[in-house]
Order: C-alpha cells, then structure tokens, then sequence
C-alpha cells in the first residue's frame, strides 16, 4: 500500500474509512456503490494499490472483466509483490474464456513467488474447474504440505477429494478442520455430504446435528436432515426437519418439495395447501426436485421446467474429451444403468426383456452404479446380462470412459431423476446414444440424453412439444414385463382381513402419491358403495394412523379402511387377486403396481392427465382393451368406480374382475401386447436418423 505518511491525520481517517465502507460494499453486492466511493478516493489524490485492487474487484463484480484486467495488469506493473492481484487477474481472464493463458500466467507467477498458497490454491481451482482434476489434487497437496495453507484451501482440497470419490482422504482432510475449528459449519456440512453420499446415514445425522448446535437456523442443514431421514424411511423425522426447513424459509431451493414429499409418506396433509400453493408460485423451478414435482403437477411444460432446471447442474468436465466413432462390429452392445439390481420394481419389469434380447444382435452389459443387497433380484440381473459391472466406487467421469473403453453403443438409464442417480455419467457421455427409459416418468430436459422410450399414449400430440429428448414410441406401451413371473393361483384363500361378502376396493400404491384430493374422491366413492371396502397399502404405521383420521373426518366408518402388509411378490399376487377394482392415485399414477393388479386379474380405474407420470395406468389399460376405465376427471373416475360396483354384482356372484381376466382376451393382451414387449434400438454407426421413427 502506497498512501503517503505526510498526509494530515483527519484524511488518513476519511481514508481508511472509505476503504472499509467500499469494502463492506463489496461483501454486500453492491459494486456499484462501492466503485463510486473508491472513486472519489483517486479524485482526492489518495489512490494507492489498494484502492485500485478494490476497484479492480467492483469490476469484476460488475461482470466488467476486461477493465478489471487492466486495473490488476497496471498494479502487477506497479507492484509485483501484491500476490493477490495475480490471483484476481487469473480470475479475470478465466471468465474472459482465456483459462489456458490464465494457467501459464499463474505458472509464470509461482516461478516468481515459489510456494505462495495462494497461487497455489488459484492454479488447484482453475486446473479443477478445466477438467484436470488429477493436476488440481497434486497442486492442493503441494499447497498443503507447505503448512501454510489456510481453512478454505483445505476445505476446497477435501471437497475435490470426496468429488474424486477418495472418500477417506477427503474425511481426514475435514476432520482435521475440525479438530482446529469444531465449528466450522463448511467442514461440518460437507463432511455430512460425504457422509451421505456414502450411505452413512447416521454418520451424515450427527455431523448435521453438529452444525445446527452451531448455527440452528441453517436451511441447507435443516433440509438435508430431512433428507437423510426419508432415506433411512424415518418419515416422522423426516417430516418434522421439512416443516422446520418450510418454516425457515418456504422459498428456498427444493424446501417446498422436500415439505411435500415428506408429508405425503405420512400422510400429514396440515399443511400440504400451503406447500402446494409455494410450489405452484415457483417462478424458476427451484423448489422442487423433478421426480417431487410429478407428485403434485399435472402440467408437462412444467414438469419439464423442472427437469431442465435440476439438469443444469450436470455438464461435461472435459476430461474425456469428445466421444471418437466406434469402429464397426458384429453386436450391438448395449448398457443398463442402474442402483436398483435387486429385488426391486426395476428388476421386476426389465427380468423378460434383458432374457428375451437377441444374443445375436445384442452384447447386454449392466452397470450397478451403488451397493445393492446380493438377494435373489441380483443374482437374477448377473444371469440375465452378458456382462456384469459394479462401479459404485467409479467417479462418474470412470464410469463414462469404462463404458467407452468396452464401447457401448447404447447406453440406457433407468434412473433418470430417482434416488440413487447418476446423471453426470451421461454428461460425460458415455455412449453415442443415450436413453432414458422406465425409471423416471418424464422428460429429463438435458441436452446429453439422446432418447427416451414411451408410446402413443404417455405422449402424445397434446405433449410431445414438451419432452426434449427423440422420442421412440412402442406399439403397445412402454412398459415391459417378465411373462415368466409367479402367477397368481386365483384360487387362494380370501385373506383374513377381507370381509367375506364385501366389494373390494384397493390401491396397493406407495402413499406418497395419494393427495388429499384423490382421497376425497375415494371417500365420496365408499360413500355410494354401502358394502364396500378400501384395501391399501401399509407403508408405515403414522399415515395408516393419519388416514383413520381423515376417513372419519369425511363421514366415513373407518373399519372400512382395510391395510395390508407388504409381501413377497408371489405372496402379494395371490391376495391382489381378490380385489374388485383398483383405486388409481394422480397425478402419479400406478406403474409397476398397474401391471401387477392387471397380472392379478384385477382391472383399475385411472385419470389421464397431461403427464407422463398421469398416463401409465392409462397406456397398460388401452393395451389390455379397458378403455372404459380411463378417465380425464375428478367426476368420470368417481362415476366410473361407483358404477363397475353396480355392475360387478348384477352381473355375477361371482369376481367380475377375475371373469375378465382369465380369458384368452387377458392372456393376449397382458403376455402378448405387455409382457413380451422387446424393443431394439438401431445402431449408431448405421441408423442414426431412424432414432425416432
């Protein structure tokens, strides 16, 4: 710093408080305000390095980086000692496009200031954020094998580690903030992330329990909380850590949805007016994740707002560079993705399809991308696939060059947006055509997905405009089966719980996807139906609890409310069997669980909206010849499921639904049309342009 020690004491005070209020400016955005006052600085004579690395700074601020450039250019002319202002300048030309002049610039000024952590720390960043996070890890190591390093570096240093999936290295690097500084809330909320990415549920719990003795407000922690307790399916925690979250800020990124989405696995719907009502004033769809969102909104633009939304924070590191041409061979190599190869409804769906590809035409790889059980549903995936990948310890970008380096050609996620998803391996481009299919129920809106499998009826011309990838429609639906799983017997007994002469209504969906709307209509419908039941799902003892009481509140007898207990899926198919008619939910409809009641011989009553999560149900029923049972109204689905009661017992005594469903009709429609569904994608190297016909 450069100001004169002969100026009079009153100016060297103006000066110095110019430069703290310029300063505390800065910190709060407003650069304008502060380049006025360190301005009027230079105007009194009084201009010094100092003042014009703060003015360089509100330039940068500014978004103005080729004037700030130049203010830190003429202050390293001046003053080559000033190591911050090479830091900046650095800065300045990385957002200029300029990051390879940037690097030679700070490898010219480490030559200068041998062992600055600074420089060291800014050359680590920028090598991190141009793709070469190898570089990046030497330089962060080197910064702190000097000593000197500061806090933030070493926070940076962990956190490029955990994103290179060192995850003991990078715990180390944060626990040793920790011991200096144990209320560092940076160290102890991402310490918490890595905790949480690497399923330390109850590890990521008290680090977040941690920082909130610190700091009880924090929102992130407060939701990331929440967070971990839905996954642990503690939804009562989960439930209260959401309210507080919603509380704090109803506003923030994903509070909302994650409000939402808590409430709806209970079934506490005290406040799910005013959570809708934030999620449905979201001007920039940041309030809830894309698969929250299909839970509570019907409309496909939006919904692909949504996904373009979450999307953004996927994009190539660069560090595989582009995807070279495959040379020509003899199979078509095709790779499934997924957390789910276990016993899971992933699984079941996909079994007949990866038995029934053309091993003459198809090489099939899987590639596990976490831990999964090794049950049954494993071990039948291994059997299924020519080749069996676990990368759950891969970085995404490892992922993306192994499936390059065995050269999949067609790489197909089956998690789109759902727990336990990687999408930056698709960013990262890991075949020449990427898909989605099955998993998640919409468009993903990013630019690196290719294709998505549907048919003509989750989309159609009303839309189409509003999914962002080519879009291959099958014949019948999109939805495959395994026509080899159990059977039910239909000649089980009754369960217990059934009363014996009563309609059976049922809805064998998760909870989370009824709303208190759809509840409403079942009620109305019970109320029209004097003899009939609702059999549903028990998924945890608080929203079977929450349910009784809304039951009652709505005039209805609450023994009339039946729950059943999850089961094997043999087990579960043979007790299916004995309902009358499935209960649809919207605006996410049943879709595993749709096939299963058709499998059953148990036909379902749906309303079609305008999303691809509101017209699975729909997309099975058409194929099974039961378009009468597809609605688009809140009053048609309650006519429609009052009305099959009325003609269920003028017709037989017996099961209508069972009379149905064991005819030729059911087999053709159910193994033909659904469950012997096999679709083949074209080869990238031959039929690029028949993608979506």
């Amino acid at each position: 710093m450069t100001v004169s020690t002969r100026l009079p004491k009153v100016w060297d005070d103006r000066f110095s408080a110019a430069i703290e209020t310029a300063k505390q400016l800065l910190r709060q955005g407003q650069s304008a305000e502060a380049l006025k006052c360190l301005q009027k600085l230079g105007g009194l004579a009084l201009a010094s390095d100092t003042v014009d690395y703060l003015i360089g700074c509100c330039h940068s601020a500014a978004q103005q980086h080729q004037l700030a450039l130049e203010c830190f250019m003429g202050i390293i002319e001046r003053n080559p000692a000033m190591v911050p202002s090479y830091v900046q300048l650095a800065q300045a030309l990385t957002a200029l496009n300029r990051s390879p002049e940037a690097l030679q610039f700070l490898a010219v000024a480490l030559t200068l200031h041998k062992d600055s952590v600074e420089l060291l720390h800014a050359q680590a960043q920028l090598l991190k954020k141009v793709g070469q996070k190898a570089a990046a890890l030497q330089v962060f190591e080197k910064s702190s094998a000097t000593g000197q390093a500061k806090t933030h570096h070493l926070l940076d240093h962990a956190d490029l580690l955990h994103e290179m999936k060192r995850f003991e290295q990078a715990q180390a690097v944060y626990e040793s903030v920790l011991k200096k500084e144990p209320r560092n809330v940076r160290a102890l909320n991402n310490l918490g992330n890595l905790f949480s990415h690497t399923h330390r549920h109850q590890d990521a719990l008290n680090s977040y329990g941690e920082l909130l003795k610190v700091k009880p407000d924090d929102v992130k922690a407060v939701s990331n909380m929440a967070t971990i307790y839905l996954r642990q399916r503690d939804f009562v925690q989960a439930h209260q850590f959401a309210k507080r979250a919603f509380q704090l800020d109803p506003g923030g990124p994903q509070v909302a949805g994650t409000y939402l989405y808590a409430m709806s696995f209970i079934c506490d719907w005290t406040d799910y007016e005013a959570a809708l009502k934030c999620l449905e004033e979201d001007p920039d769809f940041s309030r809830a994740k894309p698969l929250t969102a299909s839970l509570f909104c019907d409309s496909a633009e939006r919904l692909q707002g949504y996904a373009a939304k979450f999307s953004q924070q996927f994009k190539p590191s660069g560090i595989l560079g582009p995807l070279s041409p495959y040379p020509p061979k003899a199979k078509i190599k095709l790779g499934y993705f997924s957390s789910d190869f276990y016993t899971h409804a992933t699984v079941m769906l996909i079994r007949g399809l990866l038995a029934d590809h053309d091993r003459e035409k198809f090489e099939v790889h899987a590639f596990s991308l976490r831990k999964t059980p090794q049950d049954e549903g494993n071990q039948k995936i291994r059997s299924l696939v020519d080749h069996y990948h676990d990368v759950q310890s891969l970085s995404d970008p490892a992922v993306a060059l192994m499936a390059r380096q065995l050269e999949i050609d067609i790489a197909i996620d089956l998690k789109g947006y759902t727990e336990g998803c990687r999408p930056q391996i698709f960013a990262e481009r890991a075949a020449p055509v990427q898909v989605n299919f099955l998993g998640f129920p919409g468009t993903m809106a990013a630019p690196f997905i290719d294709v998505m499998v549907a048919d003509h009826y989750t989309v159609n011309a009303d839309n189409q405009a509003f999914f962002s990838e080519k879009i291959i429609a099958m014949p019948g639906t999109y939805q495959p089966n395994d026509p080899g799983r159990p059977r039910p017997s239909f000649n089980s007994p009754r369960p217990a719980e059934l009363p014996q002469n009563a309609f059976v209504y049922c809805c064998f969906n998760n909870m989370h996807k009824v709303t208190p709307r759809m509840f409403k209509v079942w009620m109305r419908i019970l109320k029209q139906t004097p003899g009939s039941v609702l059999w549903l799902l028990k998924t945890n003892e608080t929203a079977k609890t929450n349910l009784l009481k809304y039951t009652q509140a709505e005039g209805v007898n609450p023994a009339r409310i039946i729950f059943a207990e999850f089961l094997p899926e043999k087990e579960h198919l043979d007790r299916l069997s004995h309902a009358d008619l499935f209960l649809d939910t919207y605006p996410y409809n049943a879709h595993t669980t749709a096939s299963d009641a058709l499998w059953a011989g148990v036909p379902i009553v749906t309303k079609s909206g305008n999303s691809f999560a509101s017209r699975v149900a729909g997309s099975l029923l058409s194929v099974a010849g039961l378009h009468e049972l597809i609605t688009d109204n809140d009053l048609d689905y309650e006519v429609t499921s009052v009305n099959y009661f009325s003609c269920a017992y003028k017709k037989s005594e017996k099961n209508f639904s069972q009379e149905i469903f064991n005819s030729k009709i059911f087999t053709q429609s159910m193994e033909i049309k659904i469950m012997r569904l096999i679709y083949q994608i074209p080869s990238p190297q031959s039929n690029m342009m028949n993608l979506n016909q």
